[in-house]
C-alpha cells in the first residue's frame, strides 16, 4: 500500500527541485559566459599573430585546432581558462605592438622582450587593469610612453629599456602605487628627471641610464627609502649630487657614470650606505679623495671612479674589502705607489689604474691574484722590472703596461702561462730581448701591441698560429728578418691569421724581399705599415688582391721596380705611401682609378713620364706628394679641379708649362711646393684666391713677369719663396700687408726699384733680395741707396699735392667710411703663429712621448677643459710652440665616433676662423688631437668669467669672425658641414681677440640633402636650432 506524503515533506521536495533547477541553470549560463570570454581571448591572440611576422615559426601552433591555453607562450587560469600571462621573449617576432592585446583583460604578465616590434606603444595598453608585469625591452619601439599606461594601477614591474622611446619621462608614472621596478634605460628620453618619481614609495629599482636627460639630479629621489638599485648613468646630468641620495641606506648599487657631475663625495658616505655593493661614478668631474668611510661597506664588489679628478694615494683600506671584484681608478690624479696589499683581494677580477701619476715598482705580490682578468697600469711613472709573477696569472685576458719607465723581458714561457690572454698592450715600457715563440700558444690573442721598445731578433713565424689575431703593432723596435732568408718571411706566416686587420712593423731593421704571399692576406686586412725598414725587391703584383686595404705604407725602404699596374683594384685604399724608395717607370694609369684616395705619396723615387689628366678622378685627395722624381709633363689643367687638396708637393721634377688661373680653385690648400721644375710664364693673379695657404714655394723655375699686386689677400701666408726665377718689375708694397708672413725670399730674380719698408720688410735681411741688381733701399739690404728727389721737383709737385689733397679730402673721408663698413663686414684679422706650428709637414706626427713632455705628463695644472669625450691640456712643444692637446676618453661611448668625425671634418675644411689641427697622436690605447693654443680661452669665459669686459667693436669683430667661419662651412665646401653645437664655449680667442670656431666632434656633413655623418639631432641644450 502506497504511503502518502505529508504537506511538509511535499514542500521540502518541491524546494529541493527548484534549488537544483536554479543551480543547473546558473552553471549553464556561467559556462556559456566563460566560453564567450574565451573566444574573446582567442580572437585577440589570433589578431596579434595576423599582424606579426613570425620569422622562426614560433607561433606555428597558434591555430583553432588546439586550445589557445596550450599555445606556445600562453598561460591560462585553471578555473576560467582566461589568458593571465603571455611570454614570447626572444622569438624573433617582427611587427607593431598590436592593440588587440588590450582585449586580454585578465592578463597579469606580458613579456614581448628581445624581438623586433616597432612603432608606437598604442594607447589601448592602458585597458589592462590587472597587468602587473610589463616587459618590452630590446625592441624598436618609438614615440612617447602613452599616458594611458598609468591606468594600469597594479603594475609592479615595467621594463621598456633598449628601445627608441622619446620625449619627456611621463610624470604620471609617479602615480603607480605598487611599482617596484622601473627600467627606461637606453632610449632617447629628454628633459629632466620628474620629481614625481619620488612618490613611488615601493620602488626598489630605478634605471634611467643611456638617455639624454639633463638638468640636475632631483633631491626628491632621496625619499625612495626602499631603493636598492639607482642607475642614472650615460645622460647629460650636471651639478652636484644631492646629499639625500647618499642617505638611502637600502641602496646596493649606485651608477652615475658618464655625466657632468661635480663635487666631492661625502666623507661619511660609507656610514650612510652600509649595504653598498657597486658604486660607478666614472667619467664625471668628481674631485677630492676617496672617502675612508667606504671601508665600512664590507659587501662592496665594484669601485669604479675612473675619468674624474680624484686625488691622493690609492687607499690601503681597499685591501680589506673581501668581496671586491672591480677597481677602476684610471684617468685621475692619484699619486704614490701601487699598494702591495691589493694582493689580498682574492676575488679581484679588474684592476684599472691607468693614466695617473703613480710611481714605484709593480708589486710582485699581485701575481697571486688568481681571478684577475684585466690589469691596466698604462701611462704612469712606474719604474723597475716587470715582475715575472704577472706573467703567471693564467686568468688574465687584458694586460696593459704601456708608457711607463719599466724594464724587462717577455719570459720564454709567456704563451703557456697566459692561455686566456686576448689583449697584450706593452708599448713604450722598456722591453728588450726577443719576442718569445711561445707567444703563439696564447691562442686567444686578438691584439698585440709591443711598439717602441728595444725588442730585437726576428719576428717569430709562429705568430701565424694566432687565429684570433686582429691587430699586430711591432713598430719602433730593433727587429730583423729571419737569418739567411731572402724574403720577408714573417709576411707569409701572418697570412694564416685570417682575422688580421692591422699590421704595423715599421721603423725596424727588416730586410729581404716582399714575398708574393703578401697577396694572401684575408679580406679583413685594412692596414699594412712596413715603412722605414730595409725592405728591397719589387712590390709584388699580388698586393692587388687586398681589395679591402685602407692604408698601405711601404715608404722609406729600398723597394725598386715599377708600381703594379693592377693597383687600381684597391678601391678601398685611402692612404698610399710608397715614397723614398727606388721605384721607376711611369705612374700607372690604373692608380688614378682609386677614387677614394685621400693621401698619396710617391715622392723621392725615380718615376718618369707625365701626370695624367685622369688625376681629376681622385676627387677625395687631400695630400699629394710627387716630390723629387723625373716627371716631365705639363701639369694637366684637370689637376686644378681637385678642390679639396690641402697639400701639393710637386717640387724637384721637370714639369713644364705655366700656372693657369684655375690654380685659384685650390681654396683650401695650406701648403704648395712647385719648386725646382721648369715652369714658366707669368704668376697668375688668381694666387690671391688661396687665402688658406700658409706655405708657397715656387723657387728655381723660370717664371717671368711681375709679382701679382694682390697677394696681400693671402692672409694666412707665412712663407713665400719666389727665388731663382726671372721675375721683373718692382716689389709690391702690398706684400708688407701680409700679417702672418714670417719668411720671404725674392732673391735671384730681375726685380727693380725700391725695397719696401713696411710690414715684413722691416725684419728681412739682404739674403731675401740677393741677386736682384736693380733694387735699391736701406743699406742693411746691401743694395744701393735709392736716389733722392730734388727740392725743385718737390716744390713743383707741392702745389699739385695740396690741390689734390684739398679737392679729394671729402672723397677720401667718404671712402674711409665705406672702407670701415666693408672691413667690419668682411675682413678677418689673421692669426699670429709660428710657421712651424701651422705647416703640418713640420709636425707630421707627434708621438705620445712628445705630448707627455709637452704637458708635464698631462698634469692637472695644464688642464684647460674637460668634457664627456675627453680632456684638453695646454702643452709646450720642444720648439716652444704652445699647443692644446685634446685627449680622447676611450671609455666614453660615442667618443671614438666623435673623434673620427672631427678628424674627417677637419681634413676637409680650412679657414682662418676655424681652429687648426696641427697634428694627431693615435693608436689602440691613446687618441689625441694637437690643436693651436688659444691664450684668451673661450668666448664664454670672456663673457661670464673674466674681469675684462668686451667692448662693442670687439663683440662685433667676434660675430663677424664666427659668421665667416659658418658661411664657409655652409656654402663654400662641396660637402656642406653643419656644426651642430655652436655656443660661446666652442668659440676660442687668440691674443688679438680673433675668434675661431672649435669642436666639430658632432658635426654633420651634408651631401645633397642627405647627412653622411649623423641622423639624430645633437648639440647642447639651449643652443640647438629650433
Amino acid at each position: 500500500m502506497a504511503s502518502t506524503l505529508s504537506p511538509d515533506r511535499l514542500w521540502s521536495l518541491i524546494f529541493c527541485c527548484l534549488a537544483m533547477t536554479a543551480f543547473i541553470c546558473h552553471a549553464s549560463s556561467s559556462t556559456t559566459l566563460d566560453h564567450l570570454n574565451n573566444v574573446t581571448d582567442q580572437k585577440a591572440l589570433l589578431s596579434f599573430k595576423y599582424f606579426t611576422l613570425d620569422t622562426i615559426n614560433a607561433l606555428a601552433d597558434w591555430n583553432t585546432n588546439t586550445s589557445f591555453c596550450n599555445w606556445n607562450g600562453v598561460v591560462c587560469s585553471r578555473r576560467r581558462q582566461r589568458v593571465v600571462a603571455l611570454n614570447l621573449t626572444g622569438m624573433s617576432l617582427v611587427g607593431t605592438f598590436s592593440p588587440y592585446l588590450a582585449n586580454l583583460s585578465f592578463i597579469r604578465a606580458l613579456d614581448l622582450s628581445s624581438n623586433s616590434f616597432h612603432g608606437n606603444l598604442p594607447a589601448e595598453v592602458g585597458r589592462l587593469p590587472r597587468l602587473e608585469r610589463l616587459n618590452l625591452t630590446e625592441n624598436h619601439l618609438r614615440g612617447a610612453v602613452p599616458q594611458s599606461l598609468c591606468y594600469c594601477r597594479r603594475l609592479r614591474q615595467m621594463d621598456l629599456s633598449d628601445n627608441q622611446l622619446e620625449g619627456n619621462i611621463n610624470t604620471c608614472l609617479g602615480s603607480l602605487p605598487d611599482l617596484e621596478y622601473l627600467a627606461l634605460d637606453f632610449n632617447d628620453f629628454t628633459g629632466t628627471i620628474p620629481p614625481a618619481l619620488a612618490s613611488l614609495s615601493k620602488l626598489k629599482v630605478l634605471n634611467l641610464a643611456g638617455n639624454k636627460l639633463n638638468g640636475s639630479i632631483v633631491e626628491e629621489l632621496g625619499s625612495l627609502t626602499n631603493l636598492i638599485q639607482l642607475n642614472l648613468g650615460r645622460n647629460r646630468l650636471a651639478g652636484t649630487v644631492p646629499p639625500g641620495l647618499f642617505n638611502i641606506s637600502s641602496l646596493r648599487e649606485l651608477n652615475l657614470q658618464f655625466n657632468y657631475l661635480t663635487g666631492n663625495l661625502p666623507q661619511d658616505v660609507g656610514l650612510m650606505l652600509p649595504n653598498l655593493e657597486r658604486i660607478a661614478l666614472d667619467n664625471n668631474t668628481f674631485s677630492g679623495s676617496i672617502p675612508q668611510s667606504l671601508a665600512i661597506c664590507k659587501n662592496l664588489q665594484e669601485l669604479s671612479l675612473g675619468m674624474n679628478q680624484f686625488s691622493g694615494d690609492i687607499p690601503s683600506w681597499l685591501c680589506n674589502m673581501p668581496d671586491l671584484m672591480i677597481i677602476t681608478l684610471s684617468i685621475n690624479n692619484f699619486v704614490g705607489s701601487v699598494p702591495p696589499c691589493l694582493a689580498n683581494l682574492s676575488k679581484l677580477e679588474v684592476l684599472e689604474l691607468s693614466r695617473n701619476n703613480l710611481h714605484g715598482n709593480i708589486p710582485d705580490e699581485l701575481g697571486s691574484l688568481l681571478h684577475l682578468r684585466w690589469l691596466n697600469f698604462a701611462i704612469n711613472n712606474l719604474t723597475g722590472k716587470v715582475p715575472n709573477s704577472i706573467f703567471n696569472i693564467s686568468t688574465l685576458q687584458t694586460l696593459s703596461l704601456s708608457r711607463n719607465n719599466l724594464t724587462g723581458q717577455l719570459p720564454p714561457n709567456f704563451g703557456f702561462s697566459l692561455p686566456n690572454l686576448e689583449k697584450l698592450l706593452m708599448s713604450e715600457c722598456g722591453l728588450h730581448g726577443q719576442i718569445p715563440t711561445s707567444l703563439a700558444n696564447a691562442t686567444k690573442l686578438e691584439i698585440v701591441v709591443l711598439a717602441n721598445n728595444m725588442l730585437s731578433g726576428w719576428i717569430p713565424s709562429e705568430l701565424g698560429r694566432l687565429m684570433h689575431l686582429k691587430t699586430l703593432f711591432l713598430e719602433g723596435n730593433i727587429l730583423t728578418n729571419m737569418p739567411n732568408a731572402s724574403e720577408l718571411s714573417v709576411i707569409t706566416a701572418l697570412t694564416n691569421c685570417r682575422l688580421l686587420e692591422k699590421v704595423a712593423i715599421s721603423e725596424n731593421f727588416l730586410n729581404g724581399v716582399l714575398p708574393a704571399s703578401l697577396g694572401n692576406f684575408s679580406s679583413n686586412l685594412q692596414v699594412i705599415d712596413m715603412a722605414i725598414n730595409q725592405i728591397g725587391g719589387a712590390i709584388p703584383s699580388e698586393v692587388t688582391n687586398l681589395t679591402y686595404l685602407n692604408r698601405l705604407d711601404l715608404g722609406s725602404n729600398r723597394i725598386s721596380g715599377m708600381i703594379p699596374s693592377g693597383i687600381g683594384k684597391l678601391q678601398n685604399l685611402q692612404g698610399l705611401y710608397i715614397g723614398r724608395n727606388m721605384l721607376e717607370g711611369p705612374i700607372p694609369p690604373q692608380l688614378y682609378q682609386i677614387i677614394g684616395l685621400v693621401e698619396l705619396d710617391l715622392s723621392d723615387n725615380m718615376l718618369s713620364g707625365s701626370i695624367s689628366s685622369s688625376i681629376a678622378n681622385l676627387s677625395n685627395l687631400r695630400r699629394l706628394a710627387f716630390y723629387s722624381n723625373h716627371l716631365s709633363s705639363v701639369i694637366p689643367l684637370t689637376f686644378w679641379e681637385l678642390k679639396d687638396l690641402e697639400v701639393v708637393i710637386l717640387g724637384e721634377n721637370s714639369l713644364t708649362g705655366s700656372l693657369p688661373l684655375e690654380i685659384g680653385n685650390l681654396a683650401v690648400a695650406y701648403a704648395m711646393d712647385l719648386s725646382r721644375n721648369k715652369l714658366s710664364g707669368d704668376l697668375p693673379a688668381s694666387l690671391s684666391k688661396l687665402q688658406m695657404l700658409q706655405y708657397l714655394n715656387l723657387s728655381k723655375n723660370s717664371f717671368s713677369g711681375h709679382i701679382p699686386q694682390k697677394l696681400d689677400a693671402m692672409v694666412d701666408l707665412e712663407s713665400l719663396d719666389l727665388s731663382y726665377n726671372s721675375l721683373s718689375g718692382g716689389i709690391p708694397e702690398t706684400l708688407g700687408l701680409l700679417r702672418s708672413i714670417k719668411s720671404l725670399n725674392l732673391s735671384f730674380n730681375q726685380l727693380r726699384g725700391e725695397i719696401p719698408s713696411n710690414g715684413i720688410f722691416a725684419n728681412l735681411t739682404a739674403d731675401s733680395f740677393a741677386g736682384n741688381y736693380g733694387l735699391c733701399g736701406a743699406p742693411r739690404f746691401e743694395v744701393p741707396t735709392c736716389p733722392k728727389e730734388s727740392k725743385q721737383h718737390k716744390k713743383s709737385n707741392l702745389t699739385t699735392i695740396v690741390i689734390a689733397s684739398t679737392l679729394g679730402s671729402f672723397e677720401f673721408l667718404f671712402i674711409v667710411v665705406l672702407l670701415i663698413k666693408f672691413i667690419r663686414a668682411r675682413v678677418v684679422v689673421p692669426k699670429h703663429e709660428s710657421v712651424e706650428s701651422l705647416v703640418r709637414s713640420k709636425h707630421p706626427f707627434i708621438s705620445y712621448r712628445v705630448l707627455v713632455r709637452a704637458t708635464n705628463n698631462f698634469d692637472n695644472s695644464n688642464l684647460i677643459g674637460k668634457g664627456s669625450f675627453g680632456s684638453v691640456y695646454k702643452g709646450i712643444l720642444s720648439d716652444g710652440t704652445a699647443v692644446a692637446v685634446k685627449v680622447l676618453n676611450l671609455f666614453f661611448e660615442g667618443a671614438l665616433n666623435s673623434f673620427n668625425i672631427e678628424c674627417d671634418v677637419m681634413s676637409k675644411v680650412r679657414h682662418r676662423n676655424l681652429l687648426k689641427v696641427i697634428s694627431s697622436c693615435t693608436n689602440e690605447e691613446f687618441k689625441a688631437l694637437v690643436l693651436q693654443y688659444m691664450p684668451r680661452g673661450s668666448l664664454e669665459n670672456c663673457l661670464y668669467a673674466s674681469s675684462e669686459s668686451l667692448n662693442l667693436l670687439q663683440r662685433l669683430d667676434i660675430m663677424i669672425n664666427v659668421a665667416c667661419a659658418m658661411e664657409y662651412l655652409h656654402h663654400d665646401l662641396y660637402e656642406p658641414v653643419i656644426h651642430c653645437d655652436l655656443k660661446p664655449s666652442n668659440v676660442l680667442l687668440d691674443d688679438d681677440m680673433t675668434a675661431y670656431v672649435a669642436d666639430l666632434g658632432i658635426a654633420k656633413m651634408l651631401l645633397g640633402c642627405k647627412s653622411s655623418t649623423l641622423t639624430e639631432t645633437l648639440g647642447t641644450t639651449g643652443y640647438i636650432a629650433p
